[in-house]
């Protein structure tokens, strides 16, 4: 497997060392932040230019342009009907539960056993040996130097 073969969208924080690290220790990815209907809104319409030019003509730059345009998106929403507003709120809603149903699944359930998944535990395994490997070569010629394993 190559590097441009795994999914660019995703963050590593459910990878194989992370999940394992949850199930023993109970520390590991925190579950997913839940979106605003705002946000849905957002993401779902083709209003980025607007909103992008509306921010432009306030004096967005690099600093303050998120915050400038969160405020125009959000003036944008609540000028909406009720019922669209209504509909983007359990549009959100069910993402949101959908998006915790898939925590819950990859760190609760049973490790993936599809062929794509298995590779990364491969790769995980030769780069946990890659890396622990010269720690306990170490750690062995300093407690029993006459079997040097250099």
């Amino acid at each position: 497997m190559k590097d441009q073969d795994l999914d660019p969208t995703e963050s590593g924080a459910l990878n194989a060392f992370r999940v394992l690290l949850l199930r023993q220790t109970g520390v590991g990815p925190s579950k997913p932040r839940h979106r605003t209907p705002i946000e849905v809104w957002r993401k779902l319409t083709a209003n980025r230019e607007a909103i992008a030019k509306l921010a432009k003509e306030q004096g967005a730059n690099k600093q303050t342009g998120a915050k400038i345009r969160a405020n125009i998106a959000k003036t944008m929403f609540e000028a909406l009907d009720e019922a669209t507003q209504t509909e983007f709120a359990a549009l959100a809603d069910q993402e949101n539960r959908e998006a915790d149903e898939n925590w819950k699944k990859n760190t609760s359930g049973p490790f993936p056993t599809t062929p794509i998944d298995r590779q990364k535990y491969v790769f995980f395994g030769i780069t946990l040996i890659h890396l622990t490997y010269p720690t306990f070569t170490g750690l062995l010629n300093a407690s029993a130097p006459s079997l040097n394993h250099s």
